[in-house]
């Protein structure tokens, strides 16, 4: 063999054999849980990198639980429903919590919905609402990765590209640097006291909340937040400035309603509590008044499907939890 071809020869080898070693600690520790695997005491219990994975994640874990209920909402509903507490009735189980962090209500109620009524067994539904997704239009964007790895398109169509973004996605967990480093980050974490994980039904842990709660003080996370609150207040008061009939992103709420009844799956539309200083911010800025008609809107909707297959909870008051 001349000298050159050898030397082609031992690097394309070389390469083979990385790339080979790279993809089988990457299948074995399983970073983002996108695969089907046991996970290994000491090895990969815990899944810290799937913090900015979740609807990766999520797409996935759904169709190995296929649920016969399913969690649907944004990051309170993430962090604070258990998918596996006792309290869930046993005809509900098993049960998978398909809240999405870092979302909005068009791409975490109705496409997820679809997306766990596709497993096969769904029968049961609970909705969690936040009253801010209500008060500003949410900006729909179509196309995007997180919607090409699911069963159906937004528009409720078969999506015929899924295949393509799941061999997208199997090939970037398995052959790159970064899914590398998550999987190195992923076997040291595993020694830490507290650690964020995403177990396999779907449940998340309050780890970074926590953290960040004991290293900034529970009160520095509670003002960050109502800051950011106040900065969406001159966006809600455009939107509601001159709007008429019902509240915005309301169809989302109707569509899913539709989706249920035609599908023989009873949903509970929960309209999630809220801390006093966010209720404060909207009694203060003019707004309690739409937060008053957001209910109202919901319970005629509730009222318009009729029977007893889909009802609706109001946390969102003044009590002493809030």
């Amino acid at each position: 063999m001349p000298r050159q071809s050898r030397f082609l020869f031992i690097w394309a080898m070389t390469l083979v054999a990385i790339l080979t070693l790279v993809a089988g600690v990457n299948l074995i520790v399983n970073p983002y849980d996108l695969f089907d695997r046991r996970r290994i005491p000491g090895v990969n219990v815990l899944k810290p990198a799937t913090k900015n994975h979740a609807a990766l994640t999520k797409a996935h874990q759904v169709e190995r639980a296929r649920p016969v209920t399913a969690v649907l909402g944004t990051s309170r509903a993430y962090l604070g429903i258990n998918a596996a507490s006792p309290a869930w009735p046993e005809s509900f189980h098993p049960v998978y919590n398909y809240a999405l962090p870092g979302t909005n209500m068009s791409r975490s109620l109705l496409r997820d919905l679809r997306q766990a009524w596709g497993t096969g067994r769904l029968r049961h539904v609970v909705a969690f609402l936040d009253v801010p997704a209500f008060l500003i239009l949410d900006r729909l964007v179509h196309g995007e990765e997180d919607e090409r790895r699911l069963m159906f398109l937004d528009n409720g169509a078969p999506n015929t590209a899924m295949r393509w973004q799941r061999l997208k996605d199997t090939l970037l967990s398995l052959f790159t640097l970064s899914a590398l480093i998550d999987s190195v980050r992923t076997v040291a974490a595993q020694e830490r006291e507290r650690v964020l994980d995403l177990r396999a039904d779907g449940t998340s842990t309050d780890a970074d909340f926590a953290a960040a709660a004991r290293a900034e003080g529970v009160n520095s996370v509670f003002a960050q937040k109502d800051q950011e609150i106040l900065g969406r207040i001159p966006e809600a008061k455009r939107t509601l400035q001159d709007w008429h009939g019902p509240m915005p992103n309301l169809e989302i709420v109707l569509e899913m309603i539709r989706f249920c009844r035609e599908h023989d799956i009873t949903l509970a539309l929960i309209i999630g509590p809220s801390h006093a200083d966010l209720m404060e911010i909207y009694r203060r800025a003019g707004l309690w008044p739409w937060v008053e008609q957001l209910k109202v809107d919901i319970a005629e909707l509730v009222a318009e499907a009729g029977g007893d297959t889909v009802k609706a909870w109001d946390f969102f008051e003044y009590a002493p939890y809030t």
